[in-house]
């Protein structure tokens, strides 16, 4: 009996590891509905690992984040949580792209904007571009600083307060983030 449970045990650990080796290259359109809130967070976690994300930083513990693929681009996907096994209340997807030059990234930015407008369901976004002349060459100083910002802004109202934001950015560090938080969930 007890060699029986050793060998099934070797076998489940040889198909986990296989499987933690399969990361599928997701679209963003593909990626954006799977990211619900108000849901348990061990349930989206199963579901985003189904598509491909693979957990990061388990060392005996719960996953802080999720690696995967989004655009043939390599990203860190963090859930926000209520609490440790609570409803997830927003997300924050980290595109680890900061060798790619400005131009490209820049390209990059306002393709995802035009698929989230799709995705969302909408053609108008607040929009803050602010790269200044002196930054030409040196955005990645001008960002650092917090004098540069290039962002897409979409959200949503009730009759009495902002109920979801989803924020697409360049961050300090010169990256590329997308940050979904439902403000209902969050404040409760």
């Amino acid at each position: 009996m007890n060699f029986c449970v050793k060998a099934a045990l070797l076998a489940l650990t040889s198909i986990c590891v296989s499987l933690e080796g399969q990361v599928k290259n997701l679209n963003m359109s593909e990626l954006i509905p799977l990211l619900k809130t108000n849901q348990k967070a061990q349930a989206i976690e199963q579901q985003l690992m189904l598509n491909g994300f693979i957990p990061r930083g388990l060392n005996g513990r719960a996953p802080k984040s999720l690696e995967g693929m989004v655009d043939s681009i390599s990203v860190i996907l963090t859930l926000r949580k209520t609490s440790k096994k609570g409803n997830v209340w927003g997300y924050e997807l980290l595109f680890k792209n900061s060798n790619v030059d400005w131009l490209k990234k820049r390209s990059h930015i306002d393709q995802l904007a035009k698929t989230m407008n799709v995705v969302n369901g909408q053609n108008h976004t607040v929009l803050l571009k602010t790269l200044p002349q002196y930054c030409l060459g040196k955005e990645s100083d001008c960002f650092a600083d917090g004098v540069a910002k290039y962002q897409y802004f979409w959200y949503w109202n009730s009759p009495v307060a902002r109920t979801k934001t989803i924020d697409l950015s360049v961050t300090k560090s010169f990256e590329i983030a997308l940050s979904i938080t439902d403000n209902e969930v969050e404040s409760k």
